[in-house]
Parts: C-alpha cells; sequence; structure tokens
C-alpha cells in the first residue's frame, strides 16, 4: 500500500548562506583577416532583428544584466568553509582541516526526509540502476563537487538528500543546458539565476558556476521551504515547477475542500515524478549493495582552493605556468565562457588543491600583460577605432590596451594591434565532451521527429539514451539527451576533437533588419568568427532568408 508524501518531521529550514566561487569554460576563435572597410561597418545595423532558429544551447543573453550593483561577488564572501579561503599573493593558513572522512557514510548520517513506497518510486528505482555502470559514470563525474554541495548543506542544517538533487536536474554536469533555457548543475533558469545574483553575460555564465550558483540554488530551496511552512515535499517540486505553480495548485485543492499535500495535488508528469525521483535516488545510495551498485571513494575533504586574481587572466596560461592539465582546470571553471576571467576585476579561479601553492608562487610576479594570450593582429585601418575593434574581435577595450601596453585610446593608421583571444585553453581540451542537450518529451512528439529536429542519427539518440535499437516508444515528461550534432563519432580516443566540438551548431535564418553585429550579440560571439564560420568577405551584406552556421558556448 503507497503512503502518503510525508509533511511532518521536516522543520524549517535556517536563515542559510551558502558557497560560493567560480568555474569556467568556453572557447573562441580569431584569425587575422585582411579587409578594406573599416570595423565600424560590420558594427552597423542592416536588415531586422529577430531570429528564428532553434537555439539549441537555449542560452539567450540578457544584457539586462548590466543594470545588477555589482557583477561578480566581491572578495570575502561568508560562504566558504575556512579550508576555502581566498588566496590572494600570500597563501593563508588554514586554523582547521577538515578530516577526510568517507562522504557517502556522512551523507547517510544526514538524511531526514521520510522514505516512502509508491510504483513511482520504485519504477524511478529501476530506471536509475537498470543500468548501475551509467548510474556510477554520473556519480564518478559529481566527486569534484560533492564535497563542497555536502559541506554546505550541513553547515545550515539543510537534509543531505539536498546533495543528490543535481542528480536529477543536469547528471552533475555543470556545463548542460536544457532546451527550456535551464543551464548548470541545479538547472537555473535565466530570470531565477538573476533573482539569485548569478550573473549571465558574455565572459560569465553563473549558473555554471559551481560554488555560485550552489549558493543561490540553496538559497532558492531556503525561501521555497519557508514559504511551504517546512514541507520538504512540497518544497522540492516547487523547485521543479516554480513556486507560483504550486501555490495555484494549493489554492485549487482547498477551493474544492482538498487535501494540500503533495500527493493530492494536480501537477504536471514531470512535477508528479520529481520527489519521487529524489526518494528512489536516495535509496539506491543508502543501499547501492542491494541495486547493485558500487559508489565511488569520494572523501568529505574538497579538492580545490580558490584563488583571486586583481587583472584578466588565461586559462591556457594558468594551465601551462603550473602544469596542470587544461581540461582539468576547465571543469573546475565551467562558469567561465571564454577560458578567461572577466576584464573587469577581480575574479576568482579554482584550481586543484595540491596546486595552490604553485599558483600563488606564480601569481606573485606575474604582469598583467602576460596573462593574456594574443592569437591574431589588426593593422588599424581609416575609420576604425579602438572599442569597435574591440567589438568586432569580441574582447574589451582594456585587454586590448594591456597587451598592446597602451595607456589611452589613441590609436593610428596602420598600427599594428596584438588582438587577445582566449582560445588557447581549447586546444588541450579534446577530452572534453560538449554541452549536453537535454529534449523533454511532449505530446505528439516521436523518436524519428525528435532526431530530425536536432540533425542527430535516430540510431545516436537511442544509443546515448540507452534506448533498445528496435524501439521507438518515448513518454511524455520523458527527458532524452541529445547527441552533439557538430561532433563526428569517433572510436579513436587519440583523434583531437576539432574546436567546434564544445560548441552547439546552430543555423541562424537572417531577418530583415539584422546585421552581423546584432547576431553576434544575440549568440553570445564575435562577429570575426560569424565570418570565418560562413567563410564569408568581411564587407559582404548579409540579406534576409540567408542561412549563417553558428557555434554556440
Amino acid at each position: 500500500m503507497s503512503k502518503q508524501y510525508s509533511q511532518s518531521g521536516y522543520g524549517l529550514l535556517p536563515p542559510l548562506a551558502v558557497g560560493s566561487c567560480l568555474a569556467i569554460l568556453v572557447w573562441s576563435a580569431s584569425l587575422t583577416i585582411d579587409s578594406k572597410p573599416p570595423i565600424s561597418y560590420f558594427l552597423s545595423s542592416a536588415h531586422a532583428q529577430q531570429v528564428h532558429s532553434i537555439d539549441y544551447s537555449a542560452d539567450d543573453i540578457d544584457y539586462r544584466n548590466n543594470r545588477l550593483p555589482k557583477p561578480y561577488v566581491p572578495a570575502g564572501s561568508i560562504f566558504f568553509h575556512k579550508n576555502q579561503t581566498l588566496h590572494s599573493d600570500i597563501p593563508q593558513v588554514k586554523d582547521e582541516e577538515i578530516p577526510a572522512v568517507d562522504i557517502w557514510s556522512e551523507i547517510r548520517e544526514n538524511f531526514q526526509l521520510e522514505s516512502f513506497e509508491s510504483d513511482l518510486v520504485k519504477r524511478h528505482e529501476k530506471r536509475y540502476t537498470r543500468n548501475p555502470k551509467h548510474f556510477e559514470r554520473i556519480l564518478e563525474r559529481a566527486k569534484v563537487y560533492l564535497p563542497f554541495i555536502f559541506e554546505q548543506t550541513q553547515r545550515y542544517n539543510m537534509p543531505s538528500e539536498v546533495v543528490l538533487l543535481p542528480l536529477i536536474e543536469s547528471g552533475y554536469n555543470p556545463r548542460i543546458y536544457s532546451t527550456r533555457g535551464a543551464a548548470g548543475l541545479w538547472q537555473f533558469m535565466p530570470a531565477t539565476g538573476r533573482n539569485y545574483g548569478l550573473k549571465q553575460d558574455w565572459w560569465y555564465e553563473g549558473r555554471r558556476d559551481i560554488t555560485y550558483s550552489t549558493q543561490a540554488a540553496l538559497k532558492h530551496l531556503r525561501d521555497l521551504n519557508e514559504m511551504f511552512d517546512g514541507d520538504w515535499p512540497l518544497t522540492f517540486a516547487a523547485y521543479n515547477v516554480g513556486h507560483n505553480g504550486m501555490i495555484r495548485a494549493i489554492n485549487a485543492n482547498k477551493r474544492r475542500n482538498k487535501p494540500t499535500d503533495l500527493k493530492s495535488l494536480k501537477l504536471n508528469s514531470e512535477t508528479r515524478n520529481f520527489y519521487p525521483k529524489l526518494i528512489a535516488v536516495k535509496n539506491i545510495i543508502q543501499n547501492p549493495n542491494d541495486y547493485g551498485v558500487k559508489l565511488p571513494e569520494v572523501t568529505t575533504k574538497s579538492p580545490f582552493e580558490i584563488v583571486e586574481f586583481e587583472f584578466q587572466i588565461d586559462l591556457a596560461v594558468l594551465s601551462e605556468a603550473i602544469q596542470i592539465d587544461s581540461v582539468k582546470l576547465a571543469l573546475l571553471n565551467p562558469g567561465l565562457r571564454r577560458y578567461a576571467t572577466p576584464p573587469d576585476g577581480p575574479f576568482r579561479i579554482l584550481v586543484p588543491a595540491e596546486k595552490l601553492s604553485e599558483t600563488v608562487d606564480w601569481k606573485r610576479d606575474l604582469r598583467p600583460s602576460e596573462a593574456i594570450v594574443a592569437r591574431s593582429e589588426h593593422r588599424v585601418r581609416s575609420g576604425d577605432t579602438l572599442s569597435e575593434i574591440a567589438e568586432f574581435y569580441g574582447v574589451s577595450v582594456v585587454s586590448i590596451k594591456v597587451i598592446n601596453a597602451k595607456s589611452s585610446n589613441l590609436i593610428k593608421i596602420g598600427e599594428i594591434l596584438r588582438i587577445p583571444s582566449h582560445q588557447g585553453a581549447s586546444e588541450g581540451l579534446s577530452g572534453l565532451q560538449g554541452v549536453e542537450i537535454v529534449h523533454q518529451v511532449v505530446a505528439n512528439d516521436s523518436l524519428s521527429e525528435i532526431a530530425q529536429a536536432y540533425n542527430v542519427k535516430l540510431s545516436e539518440l537511442r544509443a546515448i539514451n540507452g534506448l533498445s535499437a528496435k524501439s521507438d516508444l518515448i513518454r511524455i515528461g520523458q527527458q532524452l539527451r541529445i547527441p552533439d550534432s557538430s561532433r563526428s563519432i569517433s572510436n579513436n580516443p587519440t583523434v583531437a576533437a576539432s574546436s567546434h566540438d564544445l560548441r552547439s551548431r546552430v543555423q541562424h535564418s537572417v531577418r530583415r533588419g539584422e546585421s552581423l553585429w546584432t547576431i553576434a550579440r544575440r549568440y553570445g560571439v564575435r562577429v570575426i568568427d560569424i565570418v570565418n564560420w560562413n567563410k564569408i568577405s568581411r564587407s559582404a551584406h548579409i540579406y534576409p532568408g540567408q542561412k549563417l552556421v553558428i557555434y554556440i558556448h
């Protein structure tokens, strides 16, 4: 007999504040191109701004973020544990070391939600453990993030089931985007992310930042839990459907004199399944042997440290300086969309804990001009201005001035300017998977139509989702992983991935009034990238209906 979802025993969530810091990951191409017209030619509007193509990354940039009082979280945040102090020029002495104890036993000890039996829970237990190796791979990916998330949830007396929430939301993949616009470990929608201080701009995607997004998620859960009087089942369901959707469902039951516990509410299929999914994952972690799952070894000691830099840093430069794999550094910093910190520092970078002292030593004697990689040059033409050149190449005026040792914006015709590029880190990222897209099945969807819509092979779509080669059965609300259509599949791990492997491919249909500049701003790329991807002349006009290929971070 199924039990009702429990609404008692969880208590009110105390006020909380949670961890922060950041993570980076992106790429940008840059080539020397010779042309006659001045840069201003490409920045003017030509034809009409409206996009009529599928944005596979669902990563629209909202320039209203510029109204935020401070784009990046200031130093001295209270959300770090004592052993995750901000490191400036001199390493700070840790006054307390966290013992390296098994994190799974700690998580189990702090489970607070009441388990219950239901067909939904059993169904999700079977789904998650149908292929135990796949479940174990997800947990293996989580090893980098679990200690930080667990420490923060326990610091503020949250149920440790919260630590498992990213498994349902993103599979512990901070780089993932859904087709509805959600991003990061915690799958924040753009507006909700902004409400909790997660900046989203050309340089930085706060929803993918490991520590800041965790801080925002826990604040959001705290607020929801207070709103729903400490009822955790309602809290988690509201996290999925939104507080307004939950309030509407509760009010509808009140008008009919019906119970307002989670099981009694009329909710969409995805939301009805959300809390049972969490309980299913909890049950697997509680008794992994019963499900044929082997948990990876993870301790409570954080594998990363936080270092603050006052000026812009290219990850490629840092990676080479402290001799660490660029993939490892990028995975720690998925919030940085250009493989570099924003030009208006200070900014923080996560580094492996064992590389802390090397990072601080290298930073001590570092000059700003040495921290940025130059990948191209620009010859100044009549009519060029420094700001227009910066806009065209998708870099900041400050970074151009720094790398060229300029103290003013004055430039002269014929002058050769070094252009900073943040392509460098991508050269070593052949082992890094591209952005993962998730499609949620809606009424009348078919597997073949989904494959056609995303320009992927039906066999690959089945394979990546563990579907039978002979079955096209899918259900409404089901989430399907979409293979990256821009990547050619190769079984040879030694074959280096192209730089496009790190992006999702979009075909943009030009609308009346659009220019290369407005399209570049729309997708968060550079004008020069669009020119190179489509092999068009810098002086060429674009016209309504023209198809342009865009690669999105």
